[in-house]
């Protein structure tokens, strides 16, 4: 496919440039649809649907063809191009297009969406969300798996809900004493089973060396993963230290205390810390996890 050499609405007749009319009111339309507010997506895909032509036989519009005719300075005339566009409706356009492109590098910045773009997950499947960026006129968050959250979720619902949820965490009572029956070790069955064997072994008349000694340390290994972690105990302070000095900008520091984030359909979120509280951003919703004295075996200790 041949490429246009010389822009949208113009074309060159007996060595001079020229003003293609048709071509014109489509570029007038998209300096104005833009300046109503549409995105390059929209305005795109609507071109695209009207079957316009964009050169030849090309009537697929993409947002980059769009952005070119909104940059575009010859339309407001000068180096032999007649004017096409009006001066001032060409100068609101690229002011919108600079206040655009100004919001979307300081979120780009934010240290908030690229520590949650790692670390977010949906609540149904345990995939992570993708942020889409440029979708549409804003970025949004959907699901990467084919489960059933398949609604759209938007960069200020997600900022809400995160910074909701630190609010309460740093408000959150962590004096009250928990896990007042929990129990660091319990002896199972397989273990007792497995201390019986080692004593018959020994106490024999003529003991097997090497079968003892495989059962000494798979007996050692069962007693491990026997222990529980008193994370509640072990992590709190840590948790309270970090949550009195950050922000909810602070994700560095945040994601030392943090095991897991979750987040719905609906966008509640729910942010378990280290020591086994999960925390909404809802009143009445912050509870000690189930799994908050997971075996040893399965803890996973931050940093310190």
């Amino acid at each position: 496919m041949k490429k246009r050499m010389i822009s949208f609405g113009y074309q060159i007749v007996d060595g001079e440039i020229a003003v293609v009319p048709d071509e014109a009111n489509i570029v007038r339309q998209v300096f104005q649809k833009y300046c109503d507010g549409s995105g390059y997506h929209n305005i795109a895909e609507e071109l695209s649907l009207a079957g316009v032509v964009y050169y030849r036989d090309d009537n697929v519009w993409s947002k980059r063809k769009i952005a070119r005719i909104i940059e575009n300075k010859k339309y407001i005339g000068g180096d032999d191009y007649p004017q096409i566009v009006d001066f001032d409706l060409f100068h609101r356009a690229n002011e919108i297009k600079s206040s655009k492109a100004k919001i979307h590098e300081f979120k780009e910045c934010l240290p908030i969406f690229s520590y949650l773009k790692s670390n977010i997950v949906c609540d149904r499947c345990g995939g992570h969300l993708n942020r889409l960026a440029h979708f549409g006129k804003q970025e949004r968050w959907l699901c990467g798996h084919k489960c059933e959250f398949q609604h759209f979720l938007y960069d200020d619902e997600i900022y809400k809900e995160w910074s909701g949820v630190i609010l309460k965490a740093k408000e959150y009572d962590f004096s009250v004493e928990r896990n007042k029956d929990f129990v660091p070790y319990k002896k199972s069955q397989d273990i007792m089973r497995m201390n019986n064997e080692i004593i018959r072994q020994i106490n024999a008349e003529h003991p097997n060396f090497s079968l003892t000694k495989k059962l000494i340390f798979d007996c050692a290994e069962m007693k491990f993963r026997a222990c529980k972690e008193d994370k509640y105990a072990i992590y709190t302070q840590k948790v309270k230290d970090i949550l009195k000095s950050a922000t909810e900008m602070d994700t560095e520091k945040l994601s030392k205390i943090i095991s897991k984030i979750t987040i719905d359909e609906n966008g509640r979120m729910k942010v378990l810390f280290i020591n086994g509280i999960e925390i909404t951003n809802e009143t009445g919703e912050q509870n000690a996890t189930e799994n908050c004295n997971e075996d040893r075996s399965k803890s996973a200790i931050a940093e310190a």
